[in-house]
């Protein structure tokens, strides 16, 4: 496997009730792209706003399918908030470059297959759990939810190390709508 050397600031999108935001537990019971179900915990950050926005609708996407009203009808203080994380420097398995994809045993069309299908999650798990296996915490990836962002990150293992900016996360009011500098789009403070 590929490894590469990062750090900074990532950002969480989170439901507003989680009691701890980075613990990965959620994760455990229900597995993600790149931790098997009861496996091991794993913590998924965006690399930037936009990133952040399209997990985050494609969160309130999957809660409401089937339901008989939109987007645009719940309630603001029930959607995602965004919670600041910092990431320390470390060893980073990398899936965002084609040599790195190849070396985690992934095509390089990810996130896609090379037919243009979406890639099902058991070949990224597969490397996430050869990845902790060897002790890479880490891992870069290109988004499935949005490919022109700058990729997200997935923190596999327990939680420590991981530090929640200043501690405070936005409301989805004060985030999804904001321009990527922060505020909103009719130039108030968001």
């Amino acid at each position: 496997m590929r490894t590469c050397q990062s750090a900074g600031t990532y950002l969480r999108v989170i439901d507003p009730d989680w009691p701890d935001p980075l613990d990965g537990a959620v994760a455990i019971s229900r597995g993600g792209r790149w931790n098997p179900p009861g496996t091991f915990p794993a913590i998924y950050l965006s690399a930037d706003l936009d990133t952040s926005r399209a997990n985050a609708r494609l969160m309130i996407d999957r809660a409401i399918t089937g339901m008989p009203f939109g987007f645009e009808d719940l309630d603001p203080a029930g959607l995602p908030a965004l919670l600041p994380v910092h990431v320390p420097s470390a060893d980073i398995l990398d899936a965002m470059t084609a040599d790195g994809l190849q070396a985690a045993g992934l095509p390089v069309t990810y996130p896609r297959q090379p037919a243009g299908d979406p890639l099902p999650w058991l070949p990224c798990q597969r490397a996430g759990t050869r990845a902790h296996r060897d002790g890479i915490r880490r891992i870069a990836y290109r988004s499935a939810a949005f490919a022109a962002g700058g990729g997200e990150l997935a923190w596999i293992g327990d939680a420590s190390g991981l530090r929640a900016g200043d501690g405070t996360s936005r409301t989805f009011a004060d985030w999804f709508w904001a321009d990527p500098d922060g505020t909103a789009p009719d130039g108030e403070a968001g």
